[in-house]
C-alpha cells in the first residue's frame, strides 16, 4: 500500500494519541478534585464514613465519580451491530461495506482500565453491471485496553486501544479462475477508538462505539488479489455483566 494511502490512518493515530493524553491528564484532574470533595469535612474529626455529617450528607454522592468498588472484577458480553466503512484497497476496487455485526467481551481490572476483546467477521459485496460482483472479508480478533476517561451518573466516556489478529480476504472474478481470491492468511494489525456507556441498571448497559481497525498487509503470489485496506465501525452494543 502506498504511503499516501496510509496517511490518513497515521495522522488519525497520531491525533487519538494526543486526545487520550489530554483527556487522561484531565481525568487525573477530576479524579482528584473527587477525592478532595470526599474526604473534605467543616469537621477535622469526621471520615469519609459520614463521622459527623448529617444522614443526608453521609449519604451523598458526587455526580462526578470513579466507579464503585463492587463492579470491580466484573465480566461482561455484549452484542453489537452497525456500519462498517471499507477503506483503502477494499474501498478502491472491492466492496463499500455495510451493516455488520460483533462480538464483545469486558472485564473491568480497576476503577480506569478494562480489557476489551471485539471479534467479529463480515463479508460485502459491489455488484458490477455487466459481471459477477467483487468481495471484500473482514474478520479479526482484537485485544484492547478500555481506559475510562470519566463518568457522570450513568455515562461513561472511554478510550479503546490495542493490538489484533485479522484475516482479510478478496474476490476478484476478472481473474483467472484459480487465482480470483486472495490466499487465507492471519495478520497482525492494531485498533483504536472510543464511545460512551450508559449503565442502565447493575447488569445491562448500552454503549456507542466507534472503532477503527488497520490490519498489516498481506504479501501475495503473483497473478492473486491483494487484500489490503483498512475499515471503521459506527457501532451501537447492549451488554450483560455478572
Amino acid at each position: 500500500m502506498a504511503d499516501t494511502d496510509r496517511a490518513p490512518g497515521i495522522r488519525a493515530a497520531a491525533l487519538l494519541a494526543a486526545a487520550l493524553a489530554a483527556a487522561l491528564w484531565a481525568r487525573g484532574a477530576a479524579a482528584q478534585s473527587t477525592i478532595e470533595r470526599l474526604t473534605a469535612s467543616e469537621d477535622p474529626s469526621s471520615d469519609v464514613a459520614g463521622v459527623g455529617k448529617s444522614p443526608a450528607q453521609a449519604d451523598e454522592r458526587p455526580r462526578f465519580s470513579l466507579r464503585r468498588d463492587e463492579s470491580l472484577g466484573r465480566h461482561s458480553v455484549g452484542l453489537a451491530i452497525g456500519q462498517t466503512f471499507l477503506q483503502g484497497r477494499f474501498k478502491k476496487k472491492y466492496a463499500d461495506g455495510g451493516i455488520s455485526p460483533g462480538l464483545y467481551y469486558n472485564y473491568t481490572a480497576s476503577h480506569s482500565f478494562d480489557l476489551l476483546v471485539n471479534l467479529h467477521s463480515s463479508t460485502f459485496k459491489r455488484e458490477a453491471d455487466d459481471g459477477p460482483a467483487t468481495e471484500a472479508g473482514v474478520a479479526g480478533l482484537a485485544v484492547g485496553v478500555k481506559v475510562h476517561f470519566f463518568k457522570f451518573d450513568s455515562l461513561s466516556v472511554f478510550g479503546i486501544a490495542g493490538p489484533g489478529f485479522y484475516k482479510p480476504s478478496v474476490h476478484d472474478p476478472d481473474k483467472e479462475e484459480d487465482k480470483r481470491d486472495s490466499e487465507s492468511k492471519a495478520v497482525f494489525g492494531h485498533h483504536f477508538g472510543g464511545g460512551g456507556e450508559l449503565e442502565l441498571n447493575r447488569r445491562v448497559s448500552l454503549a456507542f462505539i466507534a472503532h477503527y481497525h488497520d490490519p498489516y498487509d498481506i504479501k501475495e503470489r503473483a497473478g492473486r488479489p491483494k487484500a489490503a485496506g483498512r475499515y471503521y465501525k459506527l457501532l451501537m452494543a447492549g451488554f450483560y455483566a455478572f
